[in-house]
């Protein structure tokens, strides 16, 4: 008898629609809960130490944006002065190309130097900045290795150092810079 009851209980119409209700109810949260998550409602933001205004949060973005602006200065320099520098590809000779490509990554080092005497305003930007500039360091280095083969193999290629990280070190340096607005501190394509 009991169980006669309790299916009667179920059968009445407004029960059923409660239940159809907590169910629908259930489902649209979950499905809610994944569209906040995955839509990015959900990113914490951080407040800019120079500006005071909400940031976008990433893992290499700068808690102070004023190293930003005056890395962003010092990059735009760097690259006019490698503009200034004719291509690579339009070199007559392998030597004069050799030539072009050290004179365009010394400029790289002269950036590289001046980017190191910025001061940051936390310890976190301070680490950033630091695995940045040796990102660009490796990039230096290769730099000077491909003009140093294209003076004995003409067709030699350019070829980047592999690191620990799945992201080539390139798209590293580049994502940093856009991250942080410093468009100009992307990695040269004068090679």
């Amino acid at each position: 008898m009991a169980t006669r009851k309790n299916s009667a209980f179920f059968k009445q119409p407004y029960l059923k629609l409660v239940m159809k209700s907590l169910a629908g109810l259930i489902i649209a949260g979950s499905f809610a809960i994944w569209v906040y998550g995955l839509l990015g409602f959900a990113a914490s933001e951080r407040i800019d130490l120079r500006t005071g205004e909400p940031r976008r949060d990433a893992a290499d973005l700068f808690d102070d944006s004023t190293l930003s602006m005056q890395a962003e200065t010092i990059c735009d320099q760097a690259q006019q002065a490698i503009g200034v520098i004719s291509v690579a590809r339009s070199a007559k000779s392998s030597e004069e190309r050799s030539q072009q490509i050290v004179d365009s990554t010394k400029k790289l080092e002269t950036m590289i130097t001046e980017l190191a005497a910025l001061e940051t305003a936390t310890e976190r930007d301070a680490q950033i900045k630091q695995g940045w500039l040796q990102d660009w360091q490796v990039i230096v280095n290769d730099r000077y290795s491909y003009a140093d083969a294209v003076v004995t193999n003409p067709s030699a290629q350019y070829l980047r150092t592999d690191t620990d990280s799945k992201e080539p070190i390139d798209k590293r340096i580049n994502r940093l810079a856009g991250t942080n607005n410093m468009l100009s501190c992307i990695h040269p394509e004068d090679l």
